[in-house]
């Protein structure tokens, strides 16, 4: 289910709260007998401070990345790359599980994983984290520029 999250601006005060923008997200829903409900997440919101005035956001299962201005309030570039999927290795689960009427669920395997894990900033350049693992080499590591080059 995609379900939505969003990104909010609060004044030093406190007192005021701005809704900037809205992503939707991946999250396995598990539904009970009698109304109850829970879910995991299976794509979670991924949002970094960049230059002063841009957010780095992912949200996406598949490698995508956006770049939101906060001075202009929307997205200013959006980039990705040609990526391989990677399949999940065996044994691999989704973290967390839920219990409705003493009963625990997890999410299934996925078909695919997440393309981006993680992203950071060093030096304004953007690294992108991705579920490319070598045994090797270890994990794979995108280096972008503001312009998503």
């Amino acid at each position: 289910m995609d379900v939505t999250k969003h990104i909010l601006s609060i004044s030093p005060d406190g007192q005021e709260i701005t809704k900037l923008v809205s992503f939707p997200t991946k999250k396995y829903i598990i539904m009970g007998k009698q109304g109850s409900r829970g879910s995991i997440s299976i794509k979670n919101l991924i949002v970094i401070p960049y230059l002063k005035k841009f957010l780095i956001i992912n949200h996406t299962p598949e490698y995508l990345i956006k770049l939101f201005d906060l001075q202009q309030n929307k997205v200013v570039l959006e980039f990705n790359r040609k990526y391989s999927r990677v399949t999940p290795p065996p044994g691999f689960k989704i973290k967390g599980a839920v219990i409705i009427n003493n009963k625990k669920h997890t999410a299934p395997t996925p078909k695919y994983l997440n393309d981006i894990e993680k992203i950071f900033v060093r030096k304004k350049k953007i690294w992108v984290f991705t579920s490319t693992k070598d045994e090797k080499k270890g994990v794979l590591v995108d280096i972008f520029d503001s312009g998503g080059r």
